[in-house]
Formats: C-alpha cells, structure tokens, sequence
C-alpha cells in the first residue's frame, strides 16, 4: 500500500476492528518535539491522522514483531511509552497512566499475533 496518495479512513475497514483509539503525543525523530496526532490501532498496525475527524492518512507503523516499553517519564514528558520495531524506535505520550496501560496492552497483543 503505497502512502502517497490520501486514504480515507473509512475505507480501511470497519470501526469493529478497531483495537484502540485516540489522541497521544509522538516524539519527533530528528527534534525532541512532541506532536499531537490521532492514532487508531488495529490490523496489526498504527495508523495516525492529524485528528479524529481528518481522513488524510499521515502514516502507518507496523507493530508485528514489535518491542514496547514503559518509559514512564521521558525529560519532561510522563506516561511515555516506546515501540521498537525493525530497528526505528518511537516514543509516545499518554494523558495518564491508565490510558498508558491501555496502549501497551494493546500494541503488545497485536505484536504477537500472526
């Protein structure tokens, strides 16, 4: 699937396979910046758009295979989690530790699966 053209969300399947959902904080590769972004977890895969209303898709990650670590508190940021996958690591920002707990769970299931 190649991701330069925009694709509509819903075309991608239907909201039951939806694992998790919601806004986090995604630290910047390059910069410590921290960018807001909605992420939508399912099929083996993170797909993020710039909200929950926007159907442009900015990007995917796939977590088969996946590492995920609780960070916990990253300079200045908390509830930070990582995903290490295929030698890129990410790092994301819950607003809680519940909510935090929730993704981790999540990606690590969907790790696993075949």
């Amino acid at each position: 699937m190649s991701l330069a053209a925009p694709i509509i969300r819903s075309g991608l399947g239907s909201e039951s396979n939806i694992v998790i959902q919601g806004y986090l904080l995604k630290k910047g590769r390059t910069f410590d910046q921290w960018k807001r972004k909605y992420y939508i977890l399912r099929s083996h895969c993170i797909w993020y758009y710039n909200s929950s209303k926007d159907d442009k898709l900015l990007g995917q990650i796939s977590v088969l295979g996946a590492s995920i670590a609780i960070v916990n508190k990253y300079k200045d940021r908390q509830f930070v989690f990582s995903v290490l996958v295929g030698g890129s690591l990410r790092y994301f920002s819950a607003t809680s530790i519940d909510e935090m707990g929730r993704w981790v769970k999540a990606i690590e299931s969907e790790a696993k699966k075949d």
